[in-house]
């Protein structure tokens, strides 16, 4: 699945700077394989949900956004930018910051 942001002209016609991601779940990557079920907190410790997937830049193939599984909040899908998280590797969790918290 790709996703095109950052707006489609109404023509029809992508330009070049069009910033396309993949979805990437069920064994798409090693990244991913590591990282499924991968608990998310907060700087706090609560947990915020496990990792269900993965958005990565289908160009450059980096990770951008981690997307949580949704079974605490009904059907609400939610992706977290890939720059605010830390893995915790003492843990075996990634953190997620916000300005908040630095």
């Amino acid at each position: 699945m790709h996703l095109a942001f950052k707006g489609t002209p109404r023509n029809g016609r992508r330009k070049h700077n069009i910033t396309r991601l993949s979805r990437v779940s069920a064994g798409g990557s090693q990244a991913f394989q590591l990282l499924k079920g991968c608990p998310v907190v907060t700087v706090e410790g609560k947990l915020i949900g496990r990792v269900e997937g993965l958005m990565v830049d289908a160009v450059s193939h980096k990770p951008r956004y981690v997307i949580l599984d949704s079974r605490k909040r009904g059907s609400a899908t939610v992706a977290i930018p890939w720059h605010s998280l830390y893995f915790d590797s003492t843990l075996a969790h990634l953190v997620f910051y916000t300005y908040d918290d630095c």
